[in-house]
This record gives structure tokens, sequence and C-alpha cells, in this order.
């Protein structure tokens, strides 16, 4: 359930608990996701997402070892049945909880999947319009894009690059 709202920004539990193996398409690396939230609106019952590679990983150790006739892609029980053993995980390993847990992975995803894609598409997988999206998903620029639009790093030698960028523009 974590990996599916992770790695391919599924609602948790709406999305996840609809999910079957028919569903995984593993040679072309496509998931079909079938959306409640959205299916009142013509064309958007459902949609396809990218299988990641992270998650292709998972997906393929999960059938792999899944029992024979297993239908269902997620078998842990609705919201609260899977936050409460999260929660016990936390507890354990002295971590502080997050806010949020699914909207975070899914905003996390979508995050990911924007830094690199067209914003259209990434907006499709993740089931909702780029409005939405500008509202609540990409309204913060990452620190990486400044990085990667100005060459100037801001890592751990953050200061001596640009120390060094300001002496070869005064040179």
């Amino acid at each position: 359930m974590v990996a599916v709202a992770r790695y391919a920004g599924l609602r948790i539990p709406s999305e996840s608990q609809r999910l079957t193996w028919a569903d995984v398409d593993f040679e072309r690396a496509r998931l079909t996701v079938h959306s409640p939230k959205t299916e009142r609106w013509e064309g958007h019952d459902q949609r396809v997402v990218p299988i990641t590679p992270k998650l292709m990983t998972l997906l393929r150790d999960r059938f792999e070892t899944m029992p024979e006739g297993e239908a269902p892609l997620v078998t842990i029980g609705g919201k609260g049945a899977v936050i409460r053993p999260v929660r016990k995980i936390w507890a354990r390993a002295g971590v502080e909880p997050w806010d949020r847990l699914w909207q975070t992975l899914r905003s996390s995803c979508e995050k990911e999947w924007a830094m690199t894609h067209p914003q259209f598409a990434v907006s499709r997988w993740i089931g909702h319009s780029i409005t939405i999206s500008g509202r609540h998903y990409a309204n913060a620029v990452p620190d990486e894009l400044f990085e990667r639009v100005s060459g100037v790093s801001h890592g751990a030698a953050g200061g001596a690059v640009v120390a060094a960028s300001a002496a070869a523009a005064r040179a």
C-alpha cells in the first residue's frame, strides 16, 4: 500500500483496494487505476499510470511470492487497518509520525514526476487537473531545480561553489 501511494500516486485506500493483478501490465510497465473519486465524470473512472522501476521491483517480488490464485494486489484492509500497524512501527523505531501519511506519499510522487515529466502527463497520471495540481501539490519549487538551472550547488560544499563562482565572475 505504501509503495502504490509513493511510487504510483494512488489514493489510499479508495484506489489501492480496487487493484487486482489484472490491472498490472508488466510488459508495458503500466498500472490501470480505478478511481471512485473521479468516476462520476465521463472518462475519469480509471487512468493508466507508469510503473516506475522501484515499484516494478516490488510488484515482481510480490507477484512471485503471493499465494496461488490471489487476485487483489493490496491485501491489507482499509485506511484504519493500515495506519495502526504503521503507527506501531513508528513508535518502535522512535520515528516522528508523518501528518497526512497517504497524502504526503502521493504528493511526493507527483512532485518527483513533475521534476522530469510534463505537468499535463503528471496530472493525468495522478488523476486531477493541472489547476488542482498547482493549488495543492506543485506550489513550491524545490532547491534542486534552482541548482539544476543555475549550476550552483547548495549542498555540503555549496559555499565553496558559490565563492568560486563569484571569484570567476570578478575575473
